[in-house]
């Protein structure tokens, strides 16, 4: 935009006016339709530009010319996101399998010990084994 004009397939948001404030229009990401020209002539010149879905021209001096990434990046980006969910996922999924195999260790070791075997130690070990197959709390 070497010119300060808008160009056809530019991609832009409006702002500062009353269209920018309609749900319709909030932070929606416009397509420019045609070059940014100027109709009248002297005093009553006015620039304009015309949107894709938009039903007339629009004053250029309520857009904002905006970047948006690739179509391949914005999806090479959701796929990592997605990638690092599904290994977050896993983790936790195999942390809750050893959760699982211990909690059944303990409910067999108390199905074969009598009641007078069970102490208060046996009891806090088996608790620390388990408590080191979650995962840590951050504070």
């Amino acid at each position: 935009m070497a010119d300060g004009k808008l160009k056809q397939g530019d991609r832009v948001v409006m702002h500062s006016c009353i269209e920018a404030e309609d749900p319709n229009n909030y932070g929606k990401v416009w397509t420019c339709r045609t070059d940014q020209f100027t109709r009248g002539k002297g005093m009553t010149a006015q620039d304009s530009v015309f949107l894709e879905g938009y039903g007339s021209s629009f004053a250029p001096e309520f857009l904002q010319k905006v970047s948006l990434p690739s179509e391949d990046e914005r999806i090479l980006a959701e796929l990592k996101e997605m990638k690092f969910k599904i290994l977050h996922a896993n983790f936790i999924i195999n942390r809750l399998r050893d959760a699982v195999s211990l909690s059944k260790s303990i409910m067999n070791y108390f199905r074969v010990i009598s009641k007078d075997e069970i102490d208060e130690a046996k009891i806090n070990r088996m608790i620390d084994e388990l408590s080191l197959l979650l995962p840590k709390q951050s504070t």
